[in-house]
């Protein structure tokens, strides 16, 4: 029985019991009063130590006559021993009785439940502190327009910035006017996860739960398969979310400065659209590397990559029009809507730095 000592035998295990030695007396003990089976168990502790200390001095060579065989313990049940432990009173009436190894036992209970009851408590005090902290924030004011007033506001729940600073990698696809539409209506039952290793343990939304939900409501759920007025949606957004993030920079701040040039570089280029299911992938690479390594906007490594854009373009296209296959008709820049405006054409120089991140977004994709 856990909580007491278990002491080897030193009889042959076909020995016949000497403490239990008929199912009648098995009976009777498991009948008997908790007090008097301490009483026993106390009893038969003492004078088993009693035949360890003469058996050591047997094995020592002090002594020519061997113990006897030690005598096993009434079983006490878990459960009888947390009521003595958890009652004082009955704890003071039978403390005589305890055994050293059943002390012991009530300290390792005692001290499993009190860790757990920290632990329990700690838990609730960060839950607390977190909801705590999210009443404190300060919400933006609302402002309540007539649906006819033109293109919705986009807004960005407070939970999408705690995201995204722990997550940096954080995928363009979900905002999307749509996407954020559908975060933003449904975010009380978003999935969320923990972060530990943040201060405070702040609770998150699951990305890839969202990716999954978002599927699974009709949006799209991944970066390559934006389209170009999803993607030129998203870019808008996601710059007008970065600029929010630092709320004391604003447009001035650095991420939101990278943004604007890295963004503007792609949609202002001559045949953006034609070309974006070429320069989609370069512009997923890119963002990515400034979210995990911070690497600011630099022209140079921009035109490279857009070198490298046109050229693979201009081999498919004369592999798609050579003699040896059936043309397909391609439709051409001119007769294609333009590209969307989102950004300023002039974006390579310092001096435009100012104008950039001062713009105004068009209402064209709201």
């Amino acid at each position: 029985m856990k909580g007491f000592q278990s002491y080897p035998s030193l009889a042959h295990e076909d020995r016949p019991p000497k403490t239990h030695k008929t199912e009648e007396i098995s009976a009777l003990f498991k009948k008997m009063d908790i007090g008097l089976k301490l009483k026993l168990n106390f009893k038969i502790d003492k004078e088993n130590r009693k035949r360890q200390e003469k058996s050591l001095e047997f094995q020592l060579g002090n002594s020519a006559e061997d113990t006897s065989d030690i005598a096993s313990f009434v079983t006490i049940d878990t459960k009888s021993l947390d009521n003595i432990r958890k009652d004082r009173t009955i704890f003071e009436r039978l403390k005589d009785y305890l055994t050293t190894d059943t002390l012991d036992f009530f300290r390792q209970r005692n001290e499993a439940e009190e860790a757990d009851r920290q632990s329990r408590t700690r838990g609730r005090e960060e839950e607390d502190a977190e909801e705590g902290a999210r009443k404190k924030r300060k919400t933006g004011k609302v402002v309540l327009v007539p649906q006819n007033a033109g293109p919705c506001v986009t807004t960005f729940d407070t939970l999408l910035f705690d995201t995204i600073d722990a997550f940096p990698i954080f995928p363009l696809f979900l905002f999307t006017n749509k996407n954020l539409n559908l975060i933003n209506t449904h975010m009380p039952e978003l999935k969320r996860m923990k972060i530990l290793h943040i201060e405070g343990k702040p609770h998150v939304l699951d990305l890839k739960e969202i990716a999954k939900w978002v599927k699974e409501a009709g949006g799209t759920s991944r970066n390559e398969n934006l389209d170009f007025i999803q993607w030129s949606q998203a870019a808008k957004n996601f710059y007008q979310f970065e600029c929010l993030r630092d709320k004391d920079l604003g447009k001035e701040a650095p991420r939101a400065l990278f943004y604007v040039e890295h963004f503007a570089f792609f949609i202002n280029q001559q045949d953006s659209e034609d070309f974006f299911a070429y320069w989609l992938k370069v512009e997923t690479r890119l963002r990515k590397e400034h979210q995990s390594k911070l690497y600011a906007f630099d022209s140079d490594t921009y035109e490279r990559e857009w070198t490298l854009v046109r050229a693979e373009r201009i081999s498919d296209l004369k592999y798609a029009t050579s003699p040896s296959i059936p043309t397909s008709t391609q439709t051409s820049s001119s007769s294609r809507a333009p590209a969307p405006d989102l950004f300023p054409t002039s974006f390579d120089t310092a001096s435009k730095v100012a104008e950039l991140v001062s713009l105004t977004f068009p209402s064209t994709f709201a």
